[in-house]
C-alpha cells in the first residue's frame, strides 16, 4: 500500500520538495560555519591583562606544557590503542537489535487493523484515520493480489477478511472490484488445503465471504448484482461441492 500524507500539495513533486530542503539545509550549515570560524579568529586575537600576569608565571608554564605534551601525536596515538581496545568488546549487532524500526509487513498489518476498525473505532487512532481512508480503501483494491502473495493462511483471515466487510456498503464501482478479487482470495484460500482440510476452509469462506456478498447484492445496482453472482457461481462451480455450492448461493441471492 501507498502512503503520501506527508505531501500536503497533491500537485508536488517529493524529490523537488526533498531537493529543495538539502539546498536550504546545505546553505544554513555554511552560514553557521562561517560566523563560527569568524568568532574563533577574533576569540583568537584578544589577550587580557589576566593572560600576561599567567605569562611569567613558571608554574603557568608547566601546566602549559603538560597540555602540550596530552595533545602530541604520540599520546594521542596510545590513547587511540587503548579505546580501540575498549571498542573490541561492544558488540554492535547486539544495539541495532534494540532499533524500534517496523519491517513493511507490521506496517501493512497495523494499516489493515485499522481500516477494518473504521465503524468500531476501538482501536486508538481509528476515529483519526477515518478522514484519509477513502484512498486506503481504494488501494487496498488494488493491491489486493500483492498483499495475499505476502500474508500467511491465517494472517488472510486473522486481517484481510475483516477488512473486506466495510465493502458491503460502499460505492458500486468498489463492491463490483472486489467481486472480482474474490477468486484471488478463494485460490489464496484453497491453495492451503495441502496443510488445512478443505471442508475448513469452505466453513471460512461461508462465515465471511457469502454473507458480505449477499448484503452488497442488495445494496448494488443491476449491473454489480449481475457481475456479482455470474462471479460467485463460477466460484462455487470452481471450488466448493455441487450440493453445498447450491445452498450458498440460494442464500446469496
Amino acid at each position: 500500500m501507498q502512503y503520501s500524507d506527508f505531501i500536503e500539495n497533491g500537485d508536488a513533486n517529493p524529490d523537488e520538495i526533498i531537493a529543495e530542503h538539502l539546498r536550504e539545509e546545505e546553505k544554513l550549515t555554511k552560514k553557521n560555519n562561517s560566523g563560527s570560524n569568524e568568532k574563533g579568529k577574533d576569540n583568537g586575537s584578544d589577550k587580557t591583562d589576566e593572560d600576561e600576569i599567567y605569562e611569567d608565571d613558571p608554574e603557568f608554564e608547566r601546566m602549559a606544557q603538560d597540555e602540550s605534551e596530552e595533545d602530541s601525536p604520540d599520546k594521542k596515538a596510545k590513547n587511540n590503542d587503548g579505546d580501540e581496545e575498549d571498542d573490541d568488546d561492544y558488540d554492535y549487532m547486539d544495539d541495532s537489535l534494540n532499533l524500534n524500526v517496523k519491517s513493511p509487513k507490521a506496517t501493512l498489518i497495523e494499516h489493515l487493523r485499522l481500516l477494518s476498525d473504521i465503524f468500531n473505532s476501538s482501536i486508538d487512532g481509528a476515529s483519526d484515520y477515518y478522514d484519509q481512508i477513502f484512498d486506503e480503501r481504494a488501494q487496498f483494491l488494488l493491491d489486493f493480489e500483492n498483499i495475499l502473495k505476502i500474508m500467511t493462511f491465517d494472517e488472510t483471515v486473522e486481517y484481510v477478511l475483516p477488512v473486506m466487510q466495510i465493502y458491503s456498503s460502499e460505492q458500486d464501482y468498489l463492491k463490483l472490484k472486489l467481486f472480482q478479487n474474490f477468486e484471488k482470495l478463494f485460490k489464496k484460500m484453497f491453495k492451503a488445503a495441502v496443510f488445512i482440510p478443505q471442508p475448513e476452509i469452505i466453513d471460512i469462506i461461508t462465515i465471511n465471504i457469502f454473507p458480505l456478498a449477499s448484503r452488497m447484492l442488495m445494496l448494488s445496482d443491476e449491473p454489480v448484482q449481475l457481475e456479482g453472482v455470474d462471479q460467485m457461481l463460477n466460484l462455487c462451480k470452481t471450488y466448493i461441492p455441487k450440493e453445498q455450492s447450491k445452498s450458498l448461493m440460494l442464500k446469496v441471492i
